[in-house]
């Protein structure tokens, strides 16, 4: 079974910081058990809101909004997609995430739209156009997704037609719905204690019903690309588009026992 794990933000994520040597290193470590284990796919960590858009569809209409964005504690600053036998074992596995915050929340879903739209999985071996960039699009949820509602075929098989557009064009690397936060689970990490919460949970306004990982030369041609897409429920949707930052970026950046913000990445 696919879960994604959503890590919150949090003030450090959101004011750009990026972890210091020691963190990485721990971070890397249980990377290598996950791997060992043969239950980790990939992960992503996020630019902080301040760089990223929202675009929103209300009856007809259509909005764009810089961030940054309020609510910093339901915000995602970063994802992994992880195999696992069951939601259990997925969570047992988070318990060990290296924590080293004073808080930190992750939220575990399991992947896989409730209308039967097949996904296009984000794996490892996935290689970014290294002259484009990678932003991960957010389909936030909305009372309706939350019921498990389903769209309609005719809304389903137009997604699947623009998924297929959009993956041979080489614009879409991954997307995937996910199932309602009701069969969801929060890790929540604070003063080096963990609890477990089920879900489902109350923020609908920034729960995330599915994402898409595409490649565009800038943030003005992801909001294009989003502002086309024939979502689930248009008749009131938003979508949240935030720039992936690059592990290779990352890594340039990072000065033993000190943390950067991600403008370091551009220095």
């Amino acid at each position: 079974m696919r879960f994604m794990i959503l890590r919150k933000a949090d003030q450090d994520t959101e004011a750009g910081l990026l972890p210091d040597v020691g963190a990485s290193a721990a971070m890397a470590r249980y990377s290598e058990e996950l791997d060992a284990a043969g239950i980790s796919c990939a992960g992503l960590a996020l630019h902080p809101s301040s760089k990223g858009a929202r675009v929103h569809f209300r009856d007809g209409k259509i909005s764009a909004s810089e961030g940054p964005f309020p609510g910093e504690k339901e915000l995602v600053a970063g994802f992994t997609m992880l195999e696992a036998g069951s939601q259990q074992e997925a969570v047992e596995w988070l318990k060990r995430w290296p924590a080293q915050q004073q808080e930190l929340t992750l939220e575990v879903r399991g992947s896989g739209c409730p209308g039967g739209l097949e996904g296009v999985s984000l794996t490892q071996e996935v290689a970014a156009d290294t002259e484009q960039k990678r932003y991960v699009v957010m389909l936030k949820a909305s009372p309706q997704a939350e019921t498990g509602a389903i769209p309609s075929d005719a809304v389903l098989a137009a997604m699947c037609k623009r998924n297929e557009e959009g993956v041979k064009a080489g614009v879409m690397i991954a997307g995937e719905g996910l199932q309602v936060t009701a069969s969801g689970a929060r890790v929540k990490f604070a003063a080096g204690r963990h609890m477990v919460l089920d879900g489902p949970f109350s923020e609908t306004k920034e729960l995330i019903a599915g994402y898409w990982l595409i490649q565009a030369a800038s943030m003005a041609g992801a909001i294009d690309w989003v502002r086309n897409y024939p979502y689930p429920f248009i008749e009131d949707a938003q979508v949240e588009i935030r720039q992936v930052q690059e592990a290779r970026d990352i890594a340039a950046a990072l000065v033993p026992g000190v943390a950067h913000t991600a403008e370091n990445l551009h220095a």
